[in-house]
């Protein structure tokens, strides 16, 4: 392991500091505060962390510098995509991710305050309620569908009407049922400007 890594990484003191320093340069009192920790505890954690380039004072306030804000943001993404991949860890590993393109995977961190949203096998081949009432609120909207139902082109298109943006990944035999029954909406709405369409190759599952 190089010596970087364990000075992020062995010590939930430094590790909190650089994710808090993205937020900008910060006092020593204003880190104490919001870290909960003691001068005394954290003043050595910071000389660590200068010696390694990843942190410098500028007056009274300690900043990022280049190098430190690289790692910072690596080691946050990391942290998120951790976090969210345990919080919602069952629905993770029953479900084939292959098909989700690798530059969307790297971005799985976004997802941050998610919410799962489970259907009742009685209700399966029905829209869910709460998926309605949210996404007809959204105003920018990003989804991956491996099945289709009727209501769901006029409302995509009823929205992308209304300006939202919207990036959709669907699967093959999705898409080539949309394009066969629902011709006229589908090239509508490929001719709004915020919208963005994808067919997948893989089997969504």
């Amino acid at each position: 392991m190089s010596k970087m890594i364990s000075t992020v990484t062995s010590s939930e003191k430094r590790k909190n500091l650089l994710i808090y320093l993205l937020d900008g340069p910060k006092s020593l009192e204003e880190i104490r505060t919001s870290l909960k920790v003691t001068s005394s505890g954290m003043i050595p954690q910071i000389r660590k962390m200068e010696d390694q380039k990843l942190v410098r004072s500028e007056g009274k306030r300690y900043v990022l510098t280049d190098v430190g804000t690289v790692i910072a943001e690596v080691l946050n993404s990391f942290i998120n995509t951790t976090d969210i991949i345990e919080k919602y860890l069952d629905f993770w590993s029953s479900h084939n991710i292959n098909a989700i393109p690798p530059h969307l995977l790297k971005r799985i961190y976004e997802l941050g305050n998610c919410s799962l949203i489970e259907t009742k096998l009685s209700e399966i081949h029905e829209p869910h309620k709460d998926f309605l009432e949210n996404i007809s609120r959204s105003r920018k909207i990003m989804g991956i569908s491996p099945i289709f139902h009727s209501s769901y082109p006029s409302l995509f298109l009823q929205l992308a009407r209304s300006g939202a943006d919207i990036s959709l990944l669907l699967a093959g035999e999705v898409y080539d049922r949309l394009n066969n029954e629902y011709k006229d909406i589908l090239d509508e709405f490929l001719r709004i400007s915020t919208t963005r369409l994808y067919v997948s190759k893989e089997d969504i599952k």
